[in-house]
């Protein structure tokens, strides 16, 4: 059976080393300098989800010494990175801050385009070589308000709720 697109996990992997070549002497290394990212289809609401939580492992720090760049572009100060164990990251955004969305857009992926960890022995080096999805960003949700319906308590059956961005 096929398997949906948001129900994939990809797993990658940095800071593996190469295959040892013949004569050489492979070194194993310390299971922090493994960083392993999954990418995910979170959803997130535009206007009222303040936390994305990236899984993966490896993840050290108290999560000032990563740094993110996401697409679409998110600024850098909008936004607070706090490890919460060594397999999930947080990134919490700021108040009165959004998840981007494009204008006349409904809905977007947002990806991980780069990391960077100021504990690594490069602290430089790109730590995600290709763009990762680690959210869809969703239309926030709204609810036309219609006062000229009436609603009974027992003799109502159906109630409709008109809007838009519903999921």
């Amino acid at each position: 059976a096929d398997v949906p697109p948001a129900a994939e996990e990809e797993v990658l992997e940095a800071d593996v080393p190469a295959p040892a070549e013949e004569g050489a002497v492979a070194i194993d290394l310390a299971p922090e300098e493994k960083l392993v990212v999954k990418t995910r289809q979170t959803k997130l609401y535009a206007l009222v989800s303040p936390k994305l939580r990236i899984e993966g492992s490896g993840f050290r720090g108290d999560g000032k010494n990563l740094h993110l760049k996401f697409v679409p572009s998110l600024p850098e100060g909008s936004y607070s990175v706090a490890v919460t164990s060594p397999t999930s990251i947080s990134v919490l955004l700021k108040q009165k801050q959004r998840w981007p969305l494009p204008a006349g857009s409904t809905e977007c992926t947002l990806f991980l385009s780069s990391l960077t960890d100021d504990l690594a022995e490069d602290p430089s080096k790109e730590l995600v070589p290709n763009p990762l999805p680690v959210a869809a960003i969703l239309g926030t949700p709204s609810i036309v308000r219609r006062d000229d319906r009436i609603v009974y308590m027992t003799g109502t059956k159906r109630i409709s709720i008109n809007g838009t961005n519903f999921r």
